[in-house]
């Protein structure tokens, strides 16, 4: 948690701009003015850290609320409709866990391009593949509660029959 508040007021934090160069301070050792010494260009490692930290956690936090969106929708519509469109899903991450997950990370990223935001939406698609088994299983248990089945007879003129 206090990584996360740290990341996100960086700015505030940080006791100076994270690429400043300080030439005649280069290479310095911890003191009271540098607290974790400095680089060879002279740039305070404490303050890169902090700015480093608010990459760090976009790229966890957005990753992780692809992944969370991408199992819990997929393993709905899995749970939900089944058949013949669970039966499609189902093979496709099949295919997809069939390969370590570094090649297929390499693989995409290879194909999006680099950038900060193409490695969060292969991060969370990644694992959200992965999870989709569970949130399928939570998906089937769901639709045996009472209320659920009753919504579903009572909307089963508009929804399409797989």
């Amino acid at each position: 948690m206090l990584l996360l508040l740290i990341g996100l007021f960086a700015n505030q934090t940080a006791p100076y701009p994270p690429n400043a160069p300080h030439v005649v301070d280069a290479l310095n050792a911890p003191s009271s003015k540098y607290l974790l010494g400095t680089d060879n260009l002279g740039r305070d490692l404490l303050s890169r850290i902090i700015f480093g930290a608010r990459i760090s956690v976009v790229v966890g936090l957005v990753g992780a609320l692809i992944s969370v969106a991408l199992s819990t929708t997929l393993g709905t519509l899995c749970g939900y409709f089944g058949g013949k469109f669970d039966l499609f899903v189902q093979r496709f991450v099949d295919a997809w866990m069939c390969f370590p997950g570094m090649v297929i990370i390499l693989v995409v990223m290879s194909i999006l391009g680099q950038g900060m935001w193409q490695v969060i939406l292969v991060l969370g698609i990644q694992t959200g593949i992965f999870r989709f088994q569970s949130c399928k299983k939570r998906g089937y248990k769901a639709l045996k509660v009472t209320y659920i089945c009753k919504l579903r007879r009572l909307l089963a003129a508009q929804l399409p029959k797989y």
